[in-house]
């Protein structure tokens, strides 16, 4: 092939492109390759085309060879980065564009890029460095305002969070993100009204955007009203079938039929998006007292455990327990859900060991007569039948073994699912399912937390394994 068949080729293979002949254009500029095996411009252009089709190992061949050709043209390797993250590989994603930033310091879509899969990488420092290098680049770049603005919504700076989100709304109206982010900000400050208004109008312009419709469910029913709520929740299980999560919320609003327990993603999701603000939330906010509590009670009976005791903490959460039961312990040991809850504990230094589990498993498939002592503070809300639970309690407990625990209080049944999305139980349920294999040491009526400026009222219990 002379060269200048070679231009006519690479040229109408342009063409074939253009029209979107995609096949006649990839065997035209396969034809090339086989004659000029190093021609870059053919290999970028033939990734690219392949990239339109779909077709991502192909483009990945052929953007590696165009690097290869050409390795300081920065578009290859911002090209392939794209290409990985449609791979699954964020990580060499991240390598390329680092490349393509330090070969064009003004390459304004590679630092986006850059900072966006930093972002999702959870490398905030690479995605904080990389956004603010981009909006001194462009300060008018609305997208790169917006998921600025979400890396501050992980490092909890709602204020500039809020900031940023504002002018991306001021450069673009319509980005549909920055107005339900700002409803997600409203609902964290506490401001109900205002995140119903960011959330109605995210719907307003998108209206099968999920979170929205979930998020307005949560909302009402924050407000108590249960219709609107049961709407909302309705329509995201619609978006999503089956959801586990959503399932639940409607059986805590209209419980015809009471759920055995909360879902597993239910509770994991929960938590995890709870982890950072827990124990302020919980301390502070809803003078949540229950591990002070439980400390208080096991106190007369501390002489009753072995002199080095083995202590299970269920639902240990960020380990506000383990802060007051550390000191009776040989070892302690952490069962939890939610690893970001976990990540959270494990940073404490209290626990011998932490393990990411659903409770009622971790019991079932502990060793017989394990422990001497087994915790299980503000965790039996999230079940209803509890009568396996003590029945495993009981096998995982040594001989005098003691199991201390707080319930919310079911005025009539033995136990119901509160709009609150809790289970309640009622003290001669409790009763009746530990006739067998217990002996009852303490009993205490309490409020165990705050819940919209009225107090929870529960049972604190201690028994002895019989």
């Amino acid at each position: 092939m002379s060269q200048n068949t070679l231009k006519v080729d690479f040229q109408t293979a342009r063409e074939l492109t253009q029209d979107k002949d995609f096949d006649a254009a990839r065997r035209l500029y396969e034809k090339i390759l086989q004659a000029y095996p190093l021609h870059a411009a053919t290999h970028y252009n033939l990734a690219q085309l392949a990239a339109q089709m779909g077709d991502a190992k192909t483009a990945h061949q052929h953007f590696s060879q165009v690097i290869a050709l050409e390795p300081d043209f920065p578009q290859g390797y911002f090209q392939l980065a794209q290409i990985l993250l449609i791979e699954g590989d964020p990580a060499s994603a991240i390598k390329n564009l680092q490349t393509a930033v330090r070969l064009a310091p003004d390459y304004i879509e590679a630092h986006h890029l850059l900072a966006c899969s930093a972002l999702q990488q959870q490398d905030l420092k690479l995605a904080s460095v990389q956004f603010q290098r981009l909006l001194q680049l462009d300060p008018m770049h609305a997208s790169g305002h917006l998921n600025f603005a979400l890396l501050k919504l992980k490092q909890h700076d709602l204020e500039e969070a809020k900031k940023l989100l504002d002018s991306a709304l001021a450069l673009d109206p319509t980005l549909i993100e920055a107005h339900y982010h700002r409803g997600v900000i409203a609902m964290q400050q506490g401001d109900v009204a205002l995140a119903i208004n960011e959330m109605q109008g995210t719907l307003d312009r998108q209206s099968d955007h999920f979170a929205a419709h979930y998020n307005l469910g949560i909302l009402y029913k924050l407000q108590h009203h249960y219709q609107l709520a049961r709407h909302y929740l309705q329509q995201a299980l619609k978006l999503k079938p089956g959801d586990e999560s959503i399932t639940f919320l409607l059986q805590a609003l209209q419980p015809d039929e009471i759920p055995p327990q909360a879902p597993s993603p239910f509770v994991r999701e929960l938590f995890d998006h709870y982890a950072q603000d827990y124990d302020v939330h919980m301390q502070k906010s809803l003078h949540y007292q229950v591990p002070q509590v439980l400390r208080e009670l096991i106190e007369p009976y501390r002489d009753t455990l072995p002199v080095h005791p083995v202590i299970l903490d269920l639902g240990c959460g960020t380990g506000l327990v383990g802060e007051y039961f550390k000191d009776l312990s040989a070892q302690l040991i952490g069962v939890d859900l939610a690893p970001q809850m976990l990540a959270k504990a494990s940073a404490r230094g209290l626990y011998t060991t932490l393990h990411t589990a659903d409770i009622l498993s971790y019991l079932q498939q502990s060793n017989a007569a394990s422990y001497d002592l087994i915790i299980a503070a503000d965790v039996l809300g999230y079940f209803g039948p509890l009568d396996k639970i003590f029945t495993a309690c009981a096998r995982a407990l040594r001989p005098q073994g003691l199991f201390l625990f707080s319930i919310e209080l079911s005025a009539d049944k033995d136990y119901v699912l509160d709009t609150s999305v809790r289970y309640a139980h009622n003290p001669a349920y409790i009763n009746a399912i530990t006739q067998d294999q217990w002996q009852l040491l303490i009993q205490k009526t309490t409020a165990l937390r705050q819940q919209e400026h009225q107090p929870v009222i529960g049972e604190i219990y201690l028994f002895k394994k019989s």
